[in-house]
């Protein structure tokens, strides 16, 4: 009878932690075999429990077939059981056949045949079938499975066979396919490998076209590709469960000297389970001209100094000539709509010169040139402000670099307060007109990071912002200012009462002073509308471009909640830290908030960051 209460505990157990529904797998598994067993045990034993009537035992399996997943992470559990407990002992040997182990499936026995073994009086074993699943669109797996080989006092039973199905439930899928980058540069005469970017893997693969498009490059002439067609066409095939495929453009020199010259490389049409990516379906590719030039070109010298401050007087940029020129020739010099630097009040051409364009003379045999800038050092505070300057035209034997024919000139502010040296940088924002913006003239860029779920992300990125004096002064914290840099989102603004998170950034121009060692940064921020999950972060990069956030590394060396500046309303601190480079570097401020429901303490946040300043240490 000692059996039967085991039995009926692995039945109905007293106390488990195995769930409902584990429970009732296991009491569908578990009472075919209840029933080959007990009945013996009520038919025969009696009260009892001796084993003088020991005699064989029949194995069997308690069903003919089970139905399993393919994606199944923990499998099928499948028993083989005794119908009666009097016996000495014994093994018999499983054999799987159908699909292939270690591929379709695997087994808790390491092997697709293998022995269990029952020792005296036990009536029931388990092994574990586990499916593998392979991400492709297949047909099912059936397994079948034996029983054979019985040693000791057991003998097969009548259920020696059974089938296992492994149910594959993959969807069939299909691939978005595109350029990535959507730019790309080859030399005449070389050869540009073009892989295509795939969005996933295409459950029936399928063919690709490829046809050049507009641009001064001629097919045919400037470039090819290989393996297309008389018309140009090229036509990539994609296998099954393919998720990538290239080309390649070659690249044909025809000896002459020409400019840079450009096509458009697109994907004309898919078939099969391939669609084509319309927001990357075009390409650029730029022939660089690899033939001398018969002419001297001239540009500026990129070693040039590029930053002074506008203390330092006369500065001398350098122009960069290909080969000595042969004859006289001149340069005419303007400076660019883009300067934030006037001509006449915070610098001048040599001499005081403001007319435009400047002319610069070149004597024969010449092999660089410079034109001197005149800084003005005045006692406006205005922050750091950049000179453009294009070059025009050229006579002569002379021709335009297009590639260095612009360079921009960095003029430092010196007046200001702080407790470094003198000012490299500082943006009060106060300049700002009705149409200006964070970027235009700014120059700073905002970017919502990939966290960000409120329902319209780009109303919770910063802003230019006229508070009306509710921002302080750059010298003076008692005093007021009235533009700065909000970002300010309710959600119900949008129409939306749910939760939602914000993580974006606002990154600065590049900065920079060529005799600083470190830096110190100051700024001054604010919120006019508390939120307790809010906080700001501060970051410098050297390695950026300043375009990303995610392009470059970046260092955190502050982070701000209310904890750190009160939970007043409009609550206002000025803060500094150390930024430990030299060099050029930008600076990133990065908020990262969880918006509420409407009605709620945090529907919503309004954060402000103004007068940013940078001193040299």
């Amino acid at each position: 009878m000692e059996h039967l209460r085991q039995l009926l505990n692995l039945f109905y157990p007293v106390k488990s932690d195995i769930s409902e529904k584990k429970m009732m797998n296991y009491r569908r598994i578990i009472l075919p075999v209840l029933l080959l067993v007990i009945l013996p045990l009520f038919i025969g034993c009696g009260e009892d429990d001796s084993l003088e009537d020991v005699g064989e035992t029949k194995v069997s399996f308690s069903d003919e077939t089970y139905r399993v997943a393919e994606s199944s992470e923990e499998g099928i559990r499948i028993p083989v059981g005794l119908d009666s407990p009097y016996h000495t002992g014994g093994s018999v040997q499983v054999n799987i056949e159908g699909g292939v182990f270690g591929e379709d499936y695997v087994v808790d026995k390491q092997s697709s045949t293998f022995n269990i073994t029952f020792a005296e009086t036990s009536v029931l074993e388990f092994f574990t079938i586990t499916p593998i699943d392979d991400d492709r669109l297949n047909t099912d797996v059936e397994l079948e499975i034996t029983l054979s080989n019985p040693t000791g006092s057991l003998m097969l039973g009548d259920k020696s066979f059974l089938q296992v199905i492994l149910l594959d439930d993959e969807e069939r899928l299909t691939a978005e396919v595109g350029f990535d980058p959507l730019e790309y540069e080859v030399e005449e005469n070389e050869e540009l490998e073009v892989d295509l970017a795939f969005s996933n893997l295409s459950t029936d693969g399928g063919s690709i076209t490829i046809v050049g498009g507009s641009g001064d490059a001629v097919y045919g002439e400037d470039y090819t590709f290989e393996g297309a067609n008389e018309d140009g066409e090229l036509t990539l095939s994609v296998d099954e469960y393919g998720d990538a495929a290239a080309f390649t453009v070659i690249s044909l020199d025809n000896d002459d000297y020409e400019d840079d010259k450009t096509f458009q490389i697109q994907i004309l049409e898919t078939t099969g389970g391939l669609n084509i990516n319309s927001e990357n379906s075009i390409a650029t590719v730029t022939i660089l001209e690899d033939d001398p030039s018969p002419f001297t070109t001239i540009g500026f010298d990129a070693s040039s100094t590029s930053s002074a401050d506008e203390s330092a007087g006369e500065v001398t940029i350098d122009f960069s000539l290909s080969q000595p020129l042969e004859n006289a020739a001149s340069i005419a010099v303007n400076v660019g709509s883009s300067s934030t630097a006037t001509l006449g009040d915070d610098f001048a051409f040599a001499g005081g010169a403001t007319d435009q364009p400047y002319m610069v003379n070149l004597d024969a045999g010449a092999e660089s040139g410079s034109i001197s800038l005149m800084l003005t050092d005045d006692d406006a505070e205005e922050g750091d402000e950049t000179i453009v300057l294009d070059i025009a035209s050229v006579t002569g034997d002379l021709e335009i670099d297009s590639n260095s024919s612009s360079f921009t000139f960095n003029i430092q502010d010196n007046e200001g307060g702080g407790s470094g040296t003198s000012d490299v940088y500082l943006e009060t924002f106060e300049n700002s007109s009705a149409d200006a913006t964070i970027q235009d003239p700014y120059g700073f860029v905002t970017e919502v990071l990939s966290a960000t779920t409120v329902a319209n992300p780009e109303s919770s990125t910063f802003s230019l912002n006229n508070a009306s004096g509710k921002f302080a002064d750059a010298d003076d914290v008692s005093a007021s200012s009235d533009w700065g840099a909000q970002i300010g989102y309710v959600n119900k603004d949008d129409g939306e009462t749910s939760t939602g998170i914000i993580d974006n950034v606002l990154i600065s121009p590049a900065i920079s002073s060529a005799t600083a060692s470190a830096y110190e940064l100051i700024y001054d921020i604010a919120y006019a509308k508390p939120n307790s999950t809010a906080v700001v972060e501060v970051y410098y990069s050297t390695d950026s471009d300043g375009t990303s956030f995610s392009n470059g590394t970046w260092t955190m060396v502050d982070s701000v909640d209310e904890s750190n500046i009160g939970t007043d309303r409009n609550a206002f601190a000025r803060r500094t830290v150390n930024i430990p480079v030299s060099g050029e570097f930008y600076i990133a401020f990065r908020i990262k908030a969880t918006i509420d429901s409407t009605g709620s303490d945090n529907e919503g946040t309004r954060w402000r960051i103004d007068n940013i300043r940078v001193n040299q240490n």
